[in-house]
């Protein structure tokens, strides 16, 4: 499960905080991750989908998976 807001202190839609929870996805949890700048959003989304046993290599403007969340 995740949940996410594009507002942190503005309006802005950099650095969103985002809370990954569940152990269904094959995820490492329990750690706060501060990405790369410019790291998209959808590297998340693509590693979640992948760790449920979805077979895909991109996910909108994914440039990869989240390494660190990976179990």
């Amino acid at each position: 499960m995740a949940f996410g807001s594009n507002i942190r202190s503005i309006h802005y839609l950099n650095n969103p905080p985002t809370l990954i929870s569940g152990g269904g996805a094959n995820l490492k949890l329990g750690q706060n991750l501060v990405l790369n700048a410019g790291t998209p959003l959808n590297n998340v989304w693509l590693t979640m989908l992948q760790g449920v046993g979805v077979n895909v290599e991109r996910h909108g403007d994914s440039t990869g998976v989240v390494s660190q969340l990976k179990a």
